[in-house]
């Protein structure tokens, strides 16, 4: 897509994710005039997925945004309002002066996990679940606040506050604490249903209300205080800040899937499959999640560890330059990998199951069997944890028509047919693949009152392909997505073991 336009009035929308951040330049027509990136620092991919340095965070945010806005060819006072998307699930304390006590963990850090299974078994986990549509994992930064204070004491009783990556850069920004409702609602601590602190979750974990920023609607407006970094983002310091919302929930609202019939199916590090819906839905297997978005809103669906997080495992392993060097090496086998099946779990598991044991496994392998089918099972392996998803979604908002894709897969036309094929359903990639933070500007639209709400932004989201079933790959799929939920099951037993053992 061609940068660069000669418009007056533009919006910036940032997306503060997991292996990097993104910023788009975009006008009131969604139409994208600049795009810019910045990959977060850490080369061992054991250590970068679990805890980040926020300053180096801070940092890429301002370098994607710079890159955006030279890519825009924009008058840089004619920004009106920028708004920030940030990862679910990170955990920073801070202390009295505003500085990180740790690194930030992120989603992916399992050191909570004793504290979550001992909830889980004996009741607790379910009880808070319903009321703040969070199971009973240690991604969550409750688990996470109860792991600190029994494994970290010293650092708990310097915490004054527990903040998420985007708060911490928004305070950064503006010189105020505040939280949206989907990041509060990612933590574990909020009530889905009357979107306050929840007073449960307030009393197991032994913290009051305070040790949180206050809540705020997404479409909240600040004003920038800190002059240096506007300067070097390159707006004017009388630019609007809008609070925005999450990247689960910018990733939906970018690719234009805002009503109950419409899913987004995501992987990027992780992958998730999710529907906005106008009520909290809570399942009584506890198999996915319900988060807050804003006063009558929330977002319903499922998420799972392991996305492009595995291809880059593979990638390392096999000692090759690029994930779509491994796209083009699966592109090879045939459907089913000639018979190789992988169970994913390389970081353990979130959705159906939430078993932070799991582990993964190759199965199926003989002499005959080369790399490009393993690449293919890996690829299948992902697409069958976000049907195990959907058959979860399924069964709680049934009327789900079409699916919309973001994140790393729509870069990937044999990905995008696959997906379908496991899915049964029609796939829609969005013109603009970058849906998070194309999400994040049109929270800056809102707030700035260009549109009225989600609704009327979405119609403006532009459709660029469409995959459908092929008939008899579904037919395959069926079989090969049978045969790896009976694996699933036969080894789910002993995960707990492997995880004493090692």
């Amino acid at each position: 897509m061609e940068m660069g336009s000669t418009h007056k009035a533009w919006f910036l929308g940032i997306d503060i994710g997991t292996g990097s951040c993104k910023a788009v330049v975009a006008d009131e027509n969604l139409e994208i005039l600049g795009f810019g990136t910045s990959d977060y620092g850490g080369e061992d991919p054991r250590v970068k997925w679990l805890e980040q340095n926020v300053y180096e965070i801070l940092s890429a945010t301002i370098e994607s945004s710079l890159k955006a806005i030279d890519k825009a060819k924009v008058e840089k006072n004619k920004c009106v309002a920028l708004s920030i998307g940030g990862a679910l699930h990170t955990f920073l304390p801070v202390g009295d002066d505003g500085d990180p006590l740790t690194p930030a963990i992120t989603w992916a850090d399992v050191r909570a996990a004793g504290y979550a299974e001992r909830l889980r078994l004996s009741g607790l986990g379910l009880e808070l679940y319903k009321r703040t549509g969070c199971p009973p994992h240690p991604m969550y930064p409750f688990y996470k606040l109860l792991w600190l204070k029994e494994e970290r004491p010293e650092v708990f009783k310097k915490t004054r506050r527990i903040l998420s990556v985007k708060e911490f850069v928004f305070h950064r920004i503006t010189g105020k604490y505040a939280v949206d409702y989907s990041l509060a609602s990612g933590s574990g601590f909020l009530n889905a249903k009357t979107l306050r602190w929840d007073e449960l979750a307030l009393e197991v974990a032994g913290v009051k209300p305070d040790i949180f920023s206050p809540l705020c609607e997404p479409t909240s407006s600040f004003s920038f205080v800190n002059e240096e970094i506007a300067q070097k983002i390159g707006v004017p310091q009388k630019t609007i800040v809008v609070m925005g919302s999450s990247d689960a929930v910018n990733s939906s609202l970018g690719a234009g899937a805002v009503s109950p019939n419409q899913a987004t199916c995501m992987v990027g590090t992780s992958g998730a499959m999710r529907v906005m819906e106008r009520k909290p839905i809570i399942d009584e297997k506890m198999r996915t999640w319900c988060y807050a978005i804003e006063s009558g809103r929330w977002l319903i669906g499922g998420a799972i560890n392991n996305g492009g997080i595995i291809l880059d495992w593979l990638k390392d392993v096999l000692e090759i330059s690029s994930t779509s060097d491994i796209l083009s090496m699966a592109e090879k086998s045939e459907i089913g990998g000639k018979g190789v099946i992988c169970l994913p779990f390389f970081a353990g598991e979130r959705s159906p199951n939430w078993n932070f044991n799991a582990r993964a496994s190759i199965l199926g392998l003989t002499l005959e069997h080369k790399k490009e089918h393993i690449a293919r099972a890996f690829l299948e392996s992902i697409a069958f944890r976000l049907r195990s998803v959907q058959n979860a979604l399924s069964e709680l908002v049934p009327d789900i028509g079409e699916v919309r894709v973001s994140g790393g897969l729509t870069q990937s036309s044999f990905w995008l047919r696959m997906l379908a094929g496991v899915l049964k359903k029609e796939i829609l990639v969005p013109a603009w693949k970058e849906t998070s933070a194309l999400g994040a500007s049109i929270w800056a639209m809102i707030g700035a009152g260009v549109f009225n709400g989600l609704g009327d932004a979405s119609k403006l989201v532009k459709v660029e392909e469409k995959f459908e079933p092929d008939p008899q790959e579904v037919q395959t799929y069926d079989r090969t997505f049978r045969l790896y939920e009976k694996l699933y099951n036969l080894l789910s037993p002993i995960f707990s073991e492997f995880s004493a053992l090692y």
